[in-house]
Parts: structure tokens; sequence; C-alpha cells
């Protein structure tokens, strides 16, 4: 059963919040948007101070809550889990409301179901006496499939790339596809398009798309590098998914049998005939 203390403060906050004469002791903060691409991630809420702190959050559907509070004789300190009901493309916005007669702070963290923090998404210090809400916008990036696929390989996935891959693939391979089809136009006007044959022609594009995978996993390491040491660095933990190397080894390693292949059945002698 709630303590009278309990009940009280959230009459208060209450008060605060849906009093007209009490707005202007309200602050409102805009969280920057939180981006979910795997299923096992949540947002971990954790709010410390000297004093009780009372916690109101709205009804959520498609979101899950969960709450957890510590009090001792000196501080008292919370955290509150937030993650997706259900792992598909959707978007939700969190809000939350937090009141204390002392000032206290909240820590917004990305995390995993271990609680490792991955990334920190924002710490603030909040003063005593104020109701502060907090937004959270959320933005979950499911698994995709095509109902045509889902209609003959039921349970098969489109994994979820994120953004900044896709960049890099974006900015490669459009570069590389057309250096090939300039080189195919002037291997056609040489001395070699009498022999030329469209097997010739394969190979060619072949080795170019090679090339592409190639630089862009180069790439998609490094920047996987440059994550994992600012996570280091900064104490959040990786900022990347190992996904996100398996697909592009993937594609790298696949390119990479192709061409070696068409290497070994001599695809390539006229190509590299002098």
């Amino acid at each position: 059963m709630a303590s009278s203390t309990t009940i009280v403060g959230l009459l208060l906050m209450a008060l605060l919040l849906f009093t007209p004469v009490a707005l202007a002791a309200n602050m409102v903060v805009e969280v920057p948007q939180v981006l979910f691409y795997q299923e096992d991630l949540c947002v971990m809420v954790l709010y410390h101070g000297s004093d009780s702190i009372y916690l109101v959050s709205s009804q959520h559907e498609g979101l899950t809550l969960r709450t957890s509070e510590y009090a001792d004789a000196v501080n008292f300190s919370g955290q509150l889990l937030i993650a997706p009901s259900e792992f598909k493309e959707a978007q939700y916005k969190a809000a939350l409301a937090f009141f204390s007669s002392k000032p206290f702070t909240v820590k917004v963290f990305l995390t995993d179901r271990s609680l490792k923090p991955l990334s920190k998404i924002g710490v603030y210090k909040c003063p005593g006496n104020v109701t502060i809400q907090f937004v959270i916008p959320i933005a979950v990036k499911g698994r995709v499939a095509s109902n045509t696929v889902e209609e003959f390989l039921p349970g098969f996935t489109i994994p979820y790339l994120p953004a900044w891959e896709l960049a890099i693939y974006a900015a490669v391979f459009p570069l590389f596809i057309v250096a090939a089809f300039l080189d195919l136009g002037d291997m056609k006007r040489s001395e070699k398009r009498k022999r030329w044959t469209k097997l010739d022609s394969f190979a060619l594009v072949v080795r170019y798309l090679f090339y592409a995978c190639f630089f862009s996993f180069l790439l998609i390491l490094l920047a996987s590098f440059c994550f994992l040491v600012y996570g280091v660095a900064t104490r959040t933990g990786a900022g990347f998914s190992l996904t996100d190397l398996i697909i592009s080894f993937s594609l790298f390693a696949g390119f990479s049998t192709i061409y070696l292949i068409a290497k070994w059945r001599g695809w390539y002698d006229l190509i590299d005939e002098e």
C-alpha cells in the first residue's frame, strides 16, 4: 500500500501538471530521438537526488515501462526502462514527469537487456520544486519483409542497415559502377572489340563490383573501429552492431569468391592482355 508521503507527492505533482496557475513552474525537456535498430535494446532513465523523486508516466500503447527505486537516509535513486512491446517499424513518444523538493539529476541511456549502456543520450540537472516533463521520441527500425517473401519463406526477414552504412554503399558503389561502364566502353572501342564477348563484359563488371565491396568493407570496418574507440573513451560501450560488419563482410566474401572463380577460369585473359 502506498505511503501517505508518496500520495501527497503524487498529488502535488498532479497539481503542478494540470493547474494553469502553476504552468510557469513547469519545464519541458525534449530528449534527442532514440533509434532502436535491434530487438534487445531499451531506453534506461536513471534519476538520483537527495530527496524523494516522484515520477509519473502516461500509458503508452506499444511501449513497456518498468520502474525500480531505492532510498536510504541520504540519497534517493530510481531506474526506468522503456522498450517497445513488439519489434516492428514504429514511432513513439514517451512522456515522463519528475518532481522533487530538492535538485536532482536525470540520465538517459540507450542500453541492451543486460543494462550495459551503449550510448549516452543526455544528462540533465533538474532544479527542485519544479515539475520537469521529459519527452523521449523513439523510432523503431524493425525488420522489413515483403508480403511475397513472407508468403513463400515464412520467418525470413531482411536485416536493417544503419544510415551511416547505407551512406557508404551509396557513395562507393555508383563510382565503381560508372567506372566499370566507362572501362567497358573503352574495351569495346579498342583492338580487342573483335574478340570481345558478353562473358568478358560480365567479368569486367564483376571485377569492379568486387572492388566496390572491398572498399566499402574497409570503410565500414574503419567506421566501426571509430565507434568502438568512442564508446570505450566515453564509457558508453560500443556504438555499433556486429551484424553491420557481418553483412558487409558477407557481401565482400561473396563477390571475392565469384571474382576468384572467374580469374581461375581465365575470364580475364583478354581483359588483362596488353
